[in-house]
């Protein structure tokens, strides 16, 4: 079996048991956006503080999202030894590494998809006129969070503080992500929106670097 048909299948059984109960993307959702209230209401910022320091704090918002939603990625395959089966399974390791990534970018962008409104309404940034130019922001950014986390939580399946422990390991990796991802969307909610080219250029080189040692790595990162 092709590594793309075998992580088409796995992708569908991500969503086929997300949307069965849909209770890691409602909870991510209220978690992340009671972060983006709480954080309006403690700053109260105007108009032009929202343009300058909202970015950081929809991006912090997204973080604890990822972090919480990445998390069961592979430690739910734990019940009934389900990782093991899959490792048995006539199929690359990459492939089931594959169907994960994608499954937690399009549960990431869902969650993005709600989110980034409200914080629209709740910092008073109007998105008019910058909605694809940040939809390739978002996807950038998303897609380097999904990759390592989902990668960090193969990692940490097997850890007894697995859930202590992935934010440990993802945070320091996820830095300078987070900073080109930040000053991205900055140049974006700016009086002259712009899309910075460069710090474009890092988002997507990033995700190439990532996403390219998970391939080459996948038989290691797949082993107890």
């Amino acid at each position: 079996m092709s590594t793309v048909r075998a992580a088409g299948i796995l992708f569908t059984k991500e969503l086929r048991l997300e949307f069965r109960t849909r209770e890691l993307l409602t909870a991510t959702v209220i978690f992340a956006m009671v972060v983006e209230v709480l954080f309006s209401f403690a700053f109260d910022p105007t108009p032009a503080e929202s343009r300058r320091y909202g970015p950081g704090l929809l991006w912090i918002a997204f973080l604890f999202a990822g972090s919480l939603m990445l998390n069961p990625s592979f430690s739910r395959e734990q019940t009934n030894e389900t990782l093991d089966a899959l490792r048995m399974a006539p199929v690359p390791n990459f492939a089931i590494l594959l169907g994960k990534i994608v499954a937690n970018f399009v549960f990431m962008s869902l969650a993005e998809i709600v989110l980034v409104p409200v914080f629209s309404v709740l910092y008073n940034v109007s998105l008019s006129g910058i909605i694809g130019r940040l939809t390739l922001v978002l996807m950038l950014g998303t897609l380097g969070l999904t990759v390592t986390g989902t990668v960090f939580s193969a990692i940490s399946a097997h850890a007894r503080m697995r859930e202590l422990l992935l934010p440990l390991l993802l945070l320091p990796v996820l830095t300078p992500l987070l900073i080109a991802s930040v000053e991205s969307t900055a140049a974006l909610f700016a009086d002259q929106p712009v899309l910075d080219q460069t710090w474009v250029t890092f988002l997507a080189g990033f995700d190439i670097v990532f996403l390219t040692a998970s391939w080459l790595l996948s038989d290691y990162l797949m082993e107890d």
